[in-house]
Formats: structure tokens, sequence, C-alpha cells
């Protein structure tokens, strides 16, 4: 009975070894400044371990180094150690001139088939989508809308490029790629302007964003002089208003959403031929597809291009400025500016 007594207190006092000092390694710095020597020039710790075990005590085997079980955790990584996803460019923050040219390169039909439509399908879209795309206007640019919701990044669509064998479009894109700011350079520059709220335009709120074919500038002028210096309405105009930062596919899209209550749009010829208009245009009808026909304004001023207008605007009721007395025009287009959506 004492023999089994003696074994029981000999395993107690082993756990309670090895426990010790396993602790003893982790927290080596605070064991040393507890522990005190004695007489004999042993060193005793201020723990339980006092009271059991005795250095000069043949029936007890303390444990090795080799018997310490090490701890096989990694540390997590710094910050500072793994590149942050900030340091990939946004597709959304490439410029709109390089848009316009995917649009130009993949648009027109390939006879090996690798067009904006073999994109599509790298994308993962299925054959329904890719036909309906087929049946749009723009489908390049329609796909790179659906395509960039997120955070794609540049590097992303230059490996699907690469996979449907469109070196071409790459290499043409590259200067723009080149150009365009990561997440953190953008974020960096807006630090610059001393203020905590990111602003990117002159205004924080305007009665409408104005969309036009810059060959259609002289009528933009003209509608800007009469709604803000006589209407005292507030419109945003991106070659005056946008502040240089950021990405101006970003600003765009920002001002429309958040800034401005509705949307002008300027139909001619001339919209026919402005990728940057009719991008504008789509970003508008992308944002409130629900309320598009009370938020965004037609105005038609080209008699020429009355029976060509878009079928994403051609429903929604617009101005007439060729058909009505210019006064009475200017003073229906500030009713509709001002009325509540």
């Amino acid at each position: 009975m004492e023999q089994t007594k003696a074994k029981c207190k000999c395993k107690r006092i082993k756990d309670k070894a090895k426990k010790l000092f396993t602790w003893g390694r982790q927290s080596e710095g605070k064991s040393s400044k507890s522990n005190k020597s004695d007489d004999t020039g042993h060193t005793v710790g201020s723990t339980v371990l006092d009271d059991v075990v005795s250095p000069e005590r043949g029936d007890v085997d303390l444990p090795s180094d080799h018997d310490i079980p090490l701890c096989d955790t990694v540390a997590p990584p710094l910050d500072g150690d793994t590149p942050l996803a900030t340091e990939e460019k946004l597709l959304k923050d490439m410029c709109t001139k390089g848009h316009e040219r995917l649009v130009v390169l993949l648009q027109p039909s390939c006879p090996l088939g690798n067009d904006y439509r073999l994109l599509a399908a790298k994308m993962g879209y299925t054959n329904e989508d890719i036909k309906h795309l087929e049946s749009s206007h723009e489908p390049v640019k329609e796909l790179m809308i659906k395509y960039d919701t997120g955070r794609r990044t540049i590097a992303e669509l230059v490996s699907l490029l690469q996979q449907i064998d469109r070196p071409d479009v790459v290499q043409d894109l590259q200067p723009y790629i080149d150009s365009t700011l990561t997440p953190r350079e953008i974020q960096e520059r807006m630090h610059l302007t001393n203020t905590n709220v990111v602003q990117r335009t002159v205004k924080t709120f305007y009665h409408a964003f104005v969309c036009f074919a810059d060959e259609d500038k002289p009528f933009v002028d003209k509608l800007v002089k009469k709604m803000e210096n006589k209407r005292n309405l507030h419109l945003c105009w991106p070659e005056r208003d946008f502040l240089p930062v950021g990405s101006h596919l970003e600003t765009t899209a920002l001002a429309i959403e958040r800034r401005c209550n509705k949307f002008i749009v300027i139909l001619s010829q001339n919209y026919e031929n402005s990728q940057g208009a009719i991008y504008q245009a789509q970003i508008a009808t992308s944002l409130a597809p629900g309320a598009k026909e009370k938020r965004i304004i037609p105005v038609l001023i080209d008699e020429g291009y009355r029976c060509s207008i878009p079928r994403t605007l051609s429903h929604i009721t617009y101005l007439d400025y060729l058909r009505q007395d210019e006064r009475n025009f200017w003073n229906l287009l500030c009713q509709t500016l001002t009325c509540n959506i």
C-alpha cells in the first residue's frame, strides 16, 4: 500500500514539475526574478515546487530538455510582412480612355472568337448572359460594368485577357495601367487636401449632373448659365467641378450616385460618338434602375437624332429643346430639376 502511494505521489510530482518547467521556458524573464538561492547554492523557485521537489532526491526523475515539448505555434506575421490588398491597382481606377480602348479592341467580332464573348465566358457568365450582351448597344461596356463590382483588380483582367490569347489588348492597355494609381496612392493624395471628409467635387450637393459630348459644350454653357445664374441651381460639370484627386471614373460614379439629385443627358448625334458621355449615362441608369424615369432627364437638341435615341433612354420622356418656345423650355427644365423624386 505504501509503495502504491509513493508511486502516485511520484507521478504527481513529475506532472507538476513538467508543467513548471514548460511555464519556466515561456516566461524565463519573470521566473528568473522570482527565484532565490539557498545556502547550498541551489535555485529554489517561489512556487509549489519548493514543497514537493528537492534536487537531491534520487527517486524523482525531472524531465530533461528533450522531454519538454516545444510550442509549434507560429506567430502571425506583422502587418508590414505581407503585401496589402491596397497595393493592387483596381479596375475602377483606370482612366476613361483605358475603358474606351477596351471597347475598341474587344467589341468587333474576331475570326478566332476571342472577343468580348470569350472574355465573358472566362468571367463565368452563362450562354444566356452572353446572348443578352450581344443584343446590347454597348456589350463591352455593359460587361465591364457588371464585372467591375467590388474590388476587381487590373491584374485579374490582364490574366483573363492572356487566357483568351489577346496580348495585343494587354499591350495597348499598358500605358493606362501604368498611369493608374493604387488605392494607397489615391488615399495619400486625398490626405493632401487636409480634410477628414473625402471631397472630390467642389460642392457636396448638386441639383443635377450634366452629361454631354464635347461638341455640345456651347449648348451646355448656355444651359448652366440659365440654371445657375438666373435660377440659383447648382449643376455638376466634370470639367469645372471635379477636384484632381482619385480616379476620374470613381469620382464620376460618386458624384452621380451621392451628390447629384438628378442627371441631365444632352442627346445629339455627338452623344452617339462620345464614349465618355455614354459611359456616364450607363452609370446613371445602373445606379438607380427603379427610379431612372424620374431621375434621368434627357434633353434632345438635334433633330437628326430624334429617331436614333438609345433604347436605354428612348422609353424616358425627354425635353424637346427644338419644338418648344425657349423660355418655356428653360422654365420646364427648372421645374423638373426642383421637383422631388
